[in-house]
């Protein structure tokens, strides 16, 4: 694929942070030809296009992260820096496995959280159906584009027709959210506190599904959770830039201002579900090389399935870790807008 080889040339296999823009650049050009070509169905065709488009440079680093899997060991003399190879797994470690993985996993982590800026960029951009809270008005957004529907009518273009799939989803989960946390304003300690474990336990179940379903395929298909960790990049963009315009007229501030706001409070936790998920994603694709490229029950067989059981149960405990960042961070952020809000008044 001709991007890939561009992607190669500036770096991406090398430099993990360079997959951020291979990440964006992917995004913006999924979104465009989805638009031209299946303006019906923007939303989950730009997933598809970014994920077959980052398919071969991730592919690449998983079958290179395979290859070298417990048998690239650094040895340090003076000034030099040497790299020893083995044909059979070394003793393992902790920080092994962390070396090992790193410029993978950090890759994944760039390139989700390019696709996610690209999508909350658009929906900050387009003008938008959301009634902003405390007043009817509807956002016009920074550019106006149209398309043509079925029926010829020219239609102005919203972002929650562009991504009317992920826009659903996003009310799905919120109308869940906001009737789960509707009594949490008041009540006892106590009440408050059964509230927090039925939430969490709710959240734990929600996100160890999607993180076995990213096992699953990632497992089955070998790199096709790229498209799963896409989805998750689009819907969360979307959703905290959709939060961002809802809250706007209250803060009369910009919607990038208020936007930048949320990140800063809910990064911790997006951060630590994504590495759940991308975790996941590389475990399942470390069984899939082991299943398909190695004799079954030999020593490579054996050391890349244990290694790949070994990070999916890092990735549960990162899950856990997110879970609880999500109830309890999300209730501080909520008492700081509480104090920010009426100060931008």
């Amino acid at each position: 694929m001709v991007l890939s080889k561009v992607f190669d040339s500036l770096g991406v296999q090398s430099k993990a942070r360079n997959a951020f823009i291979m990440g964006a650049f992917y995004a913006i050009i999924g979104i465009i030809i989805a638009f031209l070509f299946f303006p019906q169905n923007t939303g989950i065709v730009a997933v598809f296009f970014t994920s077959m488009a980052m398919m071969p440079p991730i592919n690449k680093l998983i079958e290179q992260l395979v290859l070298m899997e417990g048998r690239e060991k650094e040895i340090i003399e003076g000034k030099i820096k040497l790299t020893e190879f083995k044909v059979k797994g070394i003793k393992f470690s902790f920080r092994g496995l962390w070396d090992d993985h790193k410029h993978l996993i950090l890759s994944y982590l760039f390139s989700f959280f390019g696709i996610f800026f690209v999508f909350s960029a658009f929906t900050l951009m387009l003008p938008s159906e959301l009634e902003m809270m405390g007043t009817a008005e509807k956002y016009q957004g920074i550019i106006q584009l149209h398309y043509f529907n079925d029926k010829g009518e020219k239609v102005l273009l919203t972002s929650d027709k562009m991504f009317a799939e992920q826009v659903q989803v996003i009310k799905m989960i919120t109308g869940q959210k906001a009737t789960g946390s509707a009594t949490q304003i008041g009540g006892t300690l106590n009440e408050e506190e059964e509230q927090n474990k039925s939430q969490f336990i709710k959240i734990i179940q929600n996100n160890l599904g999607v993180l076995i379903i990213t096992l699953l395929i990632s497992v089955i298909f070998g790199f096709g959770a790229i498209f799963i960790i896409g989805w998750n990049a689009s819907v969360w963009g979307i959703a905290f830039a959709q939060r961002a315009l809802e809250w706007m007229p209250i803060a009369e501030a910009s919607p990038l201002r208020y936007f930048i706001f949320i990140m800063i409070a809910v990064l911790p936790h997006t951060i630590a579900e994504a590495m759940a998920y991308l975790t996941a994603a590389i475990s399942g694709a470390i069984a899939s090389q082991g299943l398909t490229k190695e004799k079954i029950f030999d020593d490579r067989f054996f050391h890349l399935t244990n290694q790949a059981l070994i990070i999916l149960i890092v990735s549960i405990l990162i899950l856990l870790l997110a879970a609880f960042l999500e109830v309890y961070a999300l209730k501080y952020f909520v008492s700081i807008a509480n104090i920010v809000v009426p100060m931008q008044r």
